[in-house]
């Protein structure tokens, strides 16, 4: 994820929410640190696909409908959501505006 390609993405979508891999516990597909932009019809970067980003994506969805501004969730890895990794994981998601500035506490840094 690129500098060039978040500051795109936001000129072009200017309600998403952040959504930031805070904690891995385990195994994980992706590291501590990973994150995607949602907007209210696509996406930009990735989690680390499967249930645990369709999950996430709906989080920050439900968000945006609801004006919420943060918001923080743990997703087990496990087979009761198909997923197989067997870690956890702890995300953080924050609302962004027109600009790239965050609304509550998470900003997304290009």
């Amino acid at each position: 994820m690129t500098a060039q390609g978040v500051a795109s993405f936001l000129a072009a979508h200017p309600r998403v929410v952040q959504v930031r891999l805070a904690q891995v516990r385990g195994s994980s597909p992706r590291e501590a640190g990973a994150m995607m932009l949602v907007a209210p019809a696509t996406s930009f970067g990735t989690i680390g696909s499967g249930q645990l980003e369709f999950r996430a994506m709906k989080a920050a969805r439900d968000m945006l409908g609801q004006d919420e501004v943060q918001r923080a969730f743990d997703m087990p890895l496990d087979p009761e959501i198909g997923q197989c990794c067997g870690g956890s994981e702890r995300a953080d998601a924050g609302a962004q505006r027109a600009g790239g500035h965050a609304r509550g506490g998470t900003g997304a840094s290009a």
